[in-house]
């Protein structure tokens, strides 16, 4: 009989073992809870468990889950076990019984015990405590005695409180506390209203510390900074950022009636910082020049260009660099003094950012396209860049400098126009007879008074004529320069670039496309030129884009390359 009572021991015994490592306890810091306040919910589970899932918590918002495992080494046994803990919100009154939650454990679904919970209107909270461990015998504090808003708030510090339109606030927001939180979210950011924001970063020795603010000290975190430019006068309001969460209360101590010995009781909260008034003063329009660029500031600005000497209709591109302390983005173009002699294409602006701690500011520049329309030496004049600087309270006018072009015929370049002149004095110089045509010329040149200049041009474009005859020795001429060119004229010029090749190529200077493509043999070389064609043209006369410009003229490389040695091979 004693072997049989002590089989059934070790039987149950071994049974309650394999239950509770096959279950998921549960612990509830209260059973009963006012209306938009949070209790705490801890399910635990001994050994690896996988797919956790909450039970179905409708009428509840869950605020902050979280997972802690825990392993232990006795007696070199190893243990694991792993709590999941979860902040809940009620969203109505009522009695309310929570399913259980569930896991998967070596194949099996385990669950934990359903448990249930009271939400009752704020002030008819039950003297009852639950019998979790989070539970105690002490009692709250009372609402005279729990002053939290005291303890923990926002504040939105402004830099300034009075500035011009367009000039820089920075306002920085901080959480003060003198007792703990458990978790805290922003809820509502303010939406700045006649201002434009740009999101700072907060140096690392300014994110957290001790501050004095109106006699006390405490517990400060900044946690956003913000640079803002208004862009309307008069009394802005920036409103409030919004803030719910869990805090920790501080209990009174039943013995001590303090709060010195006491623990903490979670309490969901939702607080905001204060409202900010600023004085945003006009910018001086009775001093105000008619070319003032919107910049404010403090701003240095430099003009150059890429390129000098150029060929007419050859394209190069002038730079305006804008670099300062302001808001950049007000910037949209910088008129310039073009004449009839030169082109101007509406600019291409990059923006390089810089933030140094309470500034912001950076780099912008413009980039103008331009095209001479005439030959010979052109200027583009000087211009001003200008901009208010609030700290002086004027308009401050910079000038740019002033751009001398040397502008050449079509078909010369800066380097053959070089080589031309060198070639004309090297021969004088050697006595080599010069050709019956440069020599006529020459003749022509010293007889009726015409400029060296105007003969070294005369032998270019000889030149240029003979390097034309020439192209069926150099079937892959260069691309054309596009270089500072809006991007659609850049696929324009490329596509008919690649046609005149093609054609050129095939024998069919003045065949359409179709005809083109009849030209090519070779299947595969022939849908390749069509796929190309479409992309330029696409990219060219509409906002599709295919491909970028390298890969497309790597691509008609490629295509043209296989056409002459297709040509080649059937020679």
């Amino acid at each position: 009989m004693k072997i049989t009572y002590w089989l059934h021991i070790i039987f149950f015994s071994l049974l309650g073992t394999q239950l509770s490592a096959q279950s998921i306890s549960v612990q509830v810091s209260a059973n009963q809870i006012n209306l938009g306040e949070s209790f705490l919910v801890e399910y635990s589970v001994e050994g690896d468990v996988q797919d956790f899932q909450l039970p179905d918590l409708k009428g509840f918002k869950v605020y902050q889950s979280g997972q802690s495992t825990n392993v232990s080494i006795v007696n070199g046994k190893i243990s694991k076990s792993i709590s999941y803990n979860i902040t809940v919100v009620p969203e109505m009154e009522g009695e309310f019984e929570i399913s259980g939650a569930k896991a998967n454990y070596k194949g099996k679904t385990i669950y934990s015990s359903p448990f249930k919970i009271k939400v009752v209107d704020h002030g008819a909270m039950s003297n009852q405590q639950g019998n979790s461990p989070f539970s105690n015998n002490q009692q709250q504090v009372d609402a005279a005695s729990d002053n939290w808003r005291d303890n923990i708030f926002l504040i939105a510090e402004a830099n300034k409180n009075q500035l011009y339109v367009g000039e820089q606030l920075m306002i920085t927001y901080k959480l003060l506390r003198r007792i703990d939180y458990q978790s805290l979210e922003v809820e509502k950011l303010p939406l700045f209203n006649n201002f434009l924001s740009e999101e700072m970063e907060i140096p690392s020795h300014q994110t957290e510390g001790i501050m004095e603010y109106k006699g006390k000290k405490y517990y400060f975190q900044a946690f956003r900074k913000v640079a803002l430019f208004a862009t309307q006068a008069g009394v802005q309001t920036i409103d409030p950022l919004l803030v719910r969460g869990v805090i920790l209360v501080p209990e009174k101590d039943p013995f001590f009636g303090t709060t010195f010995f006491s623990s903490s009781q979670p309490k969901m909260v939702t607080f905001a910082s204060n409202q900010l008034k600023l004085n945003v003063l006009p910018l001086p329009l009775d001093q105000q020049p008619q070319n003032f660029s919107g910049a404010v500031g403090q701003f240095d600005a430099r003009r150059s260009i890429q390129n000098t000497t150029l060929q007419k209709g050859q394209s190069t591109t002038i730079d305006i660099d804008i670099k300062g302390w302001g808001n950049l983005k007000a910037i949209d173009n910088i008129p310039q003094e073009t004449g009839n002699s030169v082109e101007f294409y509406p600019p291409n602006i990059s923006d390089t950012p810089q933030k140094n701690g309470d500034t912001y500011g950076g780099e912008r520049k413009f980039s103008y396209a331009i095209v001479p329309q005439k030959e010979g030496k052109l200027i583009i004049p000087t211009s001003e860049f200008v901009y208010f600087d609030p700290s002086q309270k004027k308009y401050i006018s910079q000038p740019l400098e002033q751009i001398v072009l040397n502008v050449l015929p079509e078909g010369i370049t800066s380097d053959n126009h070089q080589d031309l002149k060198q070639e004309f004095i090297s021969n004088l110089k050697e006595k080599t007879p010069p050709s019956n045509f440069s020599l006529l010329l020459l003749y022509v040149a010293m007889g009726s008074g015409v400029p060296i200049v105007a003969l070294l041009g005369l032998l270019a474009w000889r030149k240029h004529l003979a390097n034309k005859m020439d192209l069926k020795e150099n079937l892959l001429f260069s691309w054309p320069n596009i270089d500072g060119l809006p991007e659609q004229r850049q696929f324009a010029i490329l596509s008919e670039a690649f046609r005149k090749r093609l054609k050129h190529l095939l024998g069919v200077e003045h065949s359409s496309d179709i005809e083109i493509f009849e030209r090519i043999k070779d299947e595969t070389i022939r849908e390749k030129t069509k796929y190309i064609l479409i992309a330029f043209d696409s990219a060219a006369y509409s906002p599709m884009r295919f491909s970028t410009i390298k890969e497309l003229k790597s691509l008609a490389e490629s295509c043209l390359d296989n056409i002459e040695n297709q040509q080649k091979a059937q020679l």
